[in-house]
């Protein structure tokens, strides 16, 4: 049974760091892995730390798909997966 929700790419923006409350990381993980049950795309700023590596961890661990954009400058996250895509823009 497919979901309604398949096919949506969904953008996320959220802190480089994990913040000094853990609520927010553990809701931060709650969400990805409805993102994955619900076979929804993540795009986010391509990040491995704070909140931006725990939804994306969070999704591919749940067996979703996550896409990072990020300017070459940065140092890449450490995703290698089929489940994760990273695009490079120049700075």
């Amino acid at each position: 049974m497919s979901s309604k929700l398949e096919n949506i790419n969904l953008c996320i923006f959220c802190g480089s760091k994990k913040g000094s409350n853990p609520y927010f990381e553990n809701e931060t993980r709650v969400l990805g892995k409805i993102l994955a049950y619900n076979k929804i795309k993540i795009i986010y700023g391509g990040g491995g730390k704070g909140l931006m590596g725990t939804i994306a961890e969070t999704v591919i661990d749940n067996g979703g798909f996550v896409e990072g954009i990020m300017p070459n400058f940065f140092s890449p996250p450490p995703f290698k997966t089929k489940l994760f895509k990273l695009t490079l823009v120049k700075n």
